[in-house]
């Protein structure tokens, strides 16, 4: 019996986990997977004796619990429907905001990343709200970790194919205003870190202008710490095409607000002048993913937040 026939037959058919085992030959991501899908998942003791039954070590997954039923990226239709965006943009590099997940296992990860992007590293949740993860193809690119911190993961990247090589911080802005200028602060730290070309996007939890908000409701004093920000570091915006805004409040009459942006540095706007941000089609209301357009091929997103996708094209997206 082929793989996936078997599975679907297991979770439809609800067959024991001895008969499923006997069918299907899985590998222990896929196990896992399959695990977190039910509804409720399987149970943990289940989940160990189908994964002997399959031939594989059950210490192997005693290390970690996965946060199946967490919000964000803890539901499994939702880590399926962005698993299923992100492979359809095949990116090399994958920037995700306010996962809500306190842990991300290997085999959590493999639900939602596509398989080219298995390397990943992750800042955890506060309890549901937060949650930081970038990851990457390893075969495309070579990757030094610069900084984390809770708000952010900034990291070098340079192709195995060539010399290129630039950095990206992958950020999720606090929500409380007292936290929002030392979040600032904390970006601009890392400037005499970054050797070259960097891009700096995401969910910034912040507005630039009043054309950011549908309503009147504006904080002066959090824009002209943002601009003064961005001034600071010679950064420049790169313009959002075919939308105005990035997050709806979701109600009848709903609060529409752009809180996802990129910013590059000087040398990433020599290196790719002609550098945009649009939208990226997905599935899913609840996945709002953005694309930087550079020359090469890069992707950044939401979800949840960005994604980064070198090819081995011109052309470079990035998905947060």
């Amino acid at each position: 019996m082929e793989k996936a026939a078997g599975r679907k037959k297991w979770k439809i058919e609800g067959l024991s986990l001895g008969k499923a085992s006997a069918n299907v030959g899985l590998p222990a991501e896929e196990l896992l997977e399959i695990a977190g899908e039910g509804c409720p998942p399987l149970p943990r003791k289940d989940l160990l004796q189908l994964a002997s039954a399959c031939g594989i070590d059950p210490s192997a997954l005693t290390t970690a619990a996965p946060p199946w039923n967490v919000r964000g990226l803890g539901r499994p239709a939702k880590c399926t429907d962005i698993k299923a965006a992100l492979a359809a943009a095949s990116p090399s590099i994958i920037c995700l905001q306010e996962t809500k997940l306190t842990d991300i296992s290997i085999f959590k990860a493999y639900s939602f990343l596509p398989p080219a992007c298995r390397s990943f590293l992750f800042v955890p949740s506060d309890g549901a709200s937060g949650g930081i993860l970038t990851a990457w193809n390893d075969s495309d690119w070579d990757c030094i970790l610069l900084a984390r911190s809770s708000s952010f993961i900034s990291y070098s990247f340079s192709s195995t194919f060539s010399s290129l090589s630039f950095c990206v911080t992958n950020v999720y802005g606090p929500c409380e205003h007292s936290e929002k200028q030392g979040f600032l602060d904390g970006l601009a730290a890392l400037e005499p870190s970054v050797p070259g070309p960097w891009a700096i996007l995401g969910d910034f939890n912040l507005t630039m202008r009043p054309s950011d908000r549908s309503n009147a409701n504006f904080n002066h004093a959090e824009v002209a710490s943002f601009a003064g920000w961005s001034n600071s570091l010679h950064l420049q915006e790169i313009p959002l095409l075919g939308r105005a805004f990035t997050w709806s409040s979701q109600q009848t009459a709903p609060t529409l607000v752009r809180l996802d942006r990129a910013f590059v540095n000087i040398d990433w706007s020599g290196l790719f002048p002609n550098s945009t941000l649009s939208f990226l089609p997905h599935s899913t209301t609840t996945f709002s993913s953005v694309v930087l357009f550079a020359n090469l091929f890069i992707m950044f997103g939401t979800t949840l937040g960005p994604a980064i996708s070198p090819a081995a094209s011109p052309a470079s997206s990035i998905v947060a």
